[in-house]
């Protein structure tokens, strides 16, 4: 990962514009997959050593770039309507209920194999430095996200392949990020999200999970 961070240097020479820079800050962050990294927290800065401050010659003005990053990321979100109702479970990406993309429908519990003709599992490995917040799936070792596509390195005008495979029937649908999903109800769902509750119990020394 280090040696990836490293490489990344050699692209600042060739940025011109303010949004290049904020996707090569963003690629470099999210390659350490950690969700309390992020480009765009300005007020942590109050929270940096005042000798840290003067080390670096820092001053809060540095920060105003924050405020660009900002406007790019959310332009970006705004533009993005693509929600598949897909859910990975037990390693295999299943749709949770029948839907429609531009008259192509897929039924409930059909199963995502291929994006752009890559095996789905494939496909994700390659968005550890476009997608934040992938998910480890311990029992079969490899990162996984329910809207993995979403990533940033895809534009928004191209269209993804999905190929799925409703019992033995093979389907295949184009996409793109900012074409809208047709589903006969709207399923509700946490998405991307474990909610773990651990309490520690200090008088019987006990951890409560």
């Amino acid at each position: 990962m280090l040696d990836s961070i490293k490489g990344f240097r050699n692209n600042i020479e060739q940025l011109h514009c303010t949004k290049d820079f904020y996707w090569l800050v963003n690629r470099a962050l999210i390659l350490c997959q950690d969700g309390h990294t992020d480009p765009a927290r300005k007020y942590l800065y109050k929270y940096i050593a005042d000798d840290d401050k003067v080390k670096w010659k820092s001053t809060e003005a540095d920060t105003a770039v924050i405020d660009e990053f900002f406007r790019i990321r959310k332009e970006r979100l705004q533009a993005i309507k693509l929600n598949l109702p897909v859910k990975y479970v037990n390693g295999r990406y299943i749709t949770l209920q029948k839907f429609s993309v531009s008259r192509i429908t897929v039924p409930q519990n059909s199963v995502l194999t291929k994006v752009n003709g890559k095996p789905v599992h494939s496909f994700v490995r390659t968005k550890l430095q476009y997608k934040k917040d992938l998910h480890w799936d311990f029992i079969n070792r490899r990162f996984y996200s329910d809207d993995f596509y979403n990533s940033f390195d895809m534009p928004l005008a191209d269209k993804i392949q999905f190929d799925f495979k409703a019992g033995k029937k093979l389907i295949t649908l184009y996409a793109g990020l900012s074409d809208t999903v047709t589903a006969a109800a709207k399923v509700i769902y946490i998405k991307d999200m474990e909610i773990k509750k651990v309490i520690y119990f200090a008088d019987k020394k006990v951890l409560y999970n």
